[in-house]
């Protein structure tokens, strides 16, 4: 094989990579809205909460749109936007799984329809179902470089101005709006109540999709030990220690103080050598939600 034919190769591999990903991310959020949100008038927020309540309130005579289509048409200014603001890319990923999953819903909804079960008696499992689902969609979207287009154009937007707060949070913020406008919309605050039960668990799973579960703990110890604690620290735990130079005020004494930090399943092991070697020591611990750097998450990642 030339090596022309080898770098045409491994270019086309991460595109072929991330259309699989947006593929298989379109049909679970698709099929999300289909059978457990559309079906059971249940409007967690976004563009497709939007379309489950136009569609409802819309017809022409006996003919609905359907709910996938409306999706796509609201969907078309949005894009736009996103074209001007964003590369190429990311729109023509948008375009692909907003086409992909409206025209799934549409196929599920009139072909397949006999086949959705009844879940008017169990709201909270159609919920939960749904919004896990369609957060699972997005989020595998979202990793293939793509998206459902609707509110995420809109977080994507948000994302570049308030970079400190989460994808999960920014959509439960713009979500609550439709949320109210749902309940007016049906005229059922229970229903409505229950939707809001499929937000948190979409905002939940999106932000574990996205970050993964990577909470870790952040060690402070001040002992008088630190060489062999430091020591078992780094050959048994197998975590870095960082030494830091500090003075007690009180006594003016100088002490060496160790910085870790480590995944939750490394604090037992930590606590242990700690309480061997020092039964004084003083030890604070904090949550640490982002690590960036070797064994954690990359700098030069895009950020999602």
């Amino acid at each position: 094989m030339t090596k022309s034919k080898e770098k045409k190769q491994s270019k086309a591999l991460p595109i072929l990579k991330n259309f699989a990903l947006m593929t298989v991310g379109a049909f679970i959020y698709a099929f999300s809205i289909a059978v457990f949100l559309d079906p059971n008038h249940l409007a967690p927020g976004g563009v497709s909460g939007l379309s489950i309540i136009i569609n409802s309130l819309v017809k022409f005579g006996e003919f609905q749109l359907g709910t996938g289509v409306w999706i796509f048409l609201i969907n078309i200014p949005l894009m736009i936007v996103g074209l001007i603001v964003f590369k190429l890319q990311f729109l023509i990923g948008t375009v692909y799984v907003t086409a992909l999953s409206s025209a799934i819903i549409e196929v599920i909804d009139r072909g397949f329809s006999q086949f959705i079960p009844d879940m008017s008696d169990h709201l909270l499992i159609a919920a939960l179902a749904g919004g896990a689902l369609a957060a699972l969609g997005v989020g595998i979207c979202f990793r293939g470089g793509g998206s459902t287009g609707g509110f995420d154009i809109v977080v994507k937007l948000l994302r570049r101005k308030f970079r400190h707060m989460k994808t999960g949070v920014l959509y439960l913020a713009l979500d609550c709006s439709v949320l109210v406008l749902s309940a007016i919309a049906f005229q059922n605050v229970l229903v409505a109540m229950y939707a809001v039960i499929t937000v948190f668990a979409h905002s939940t799973i999106l932000d574990l999709v996205l970050y993964g579960k990577d909470n870790a703990k952040m060690v402070y110890i001040v002992t008088d030990h630190p060489e062999l604690v430091s020591k078992r620290l780094i050959n048994e735990v197998e975590t870095g220690v960082t030494l830091l130079h500090g003075e007690g005020a009180y006594t003016g004494k100088g002490k060496k103080v160790l910085l870790c930090v480590l995944h939750d399943h490394q604090y037992p092991m930590v606590r242990d050598v700690v309480k061997q070697e020092d039964k004084n020591a003083f030890m604070i611990v904090t949550k640490a939600t982002e690590i960036y750097g070797e064994g954690y998450k990359n700098h030069y990642a895009e950020e999602l």
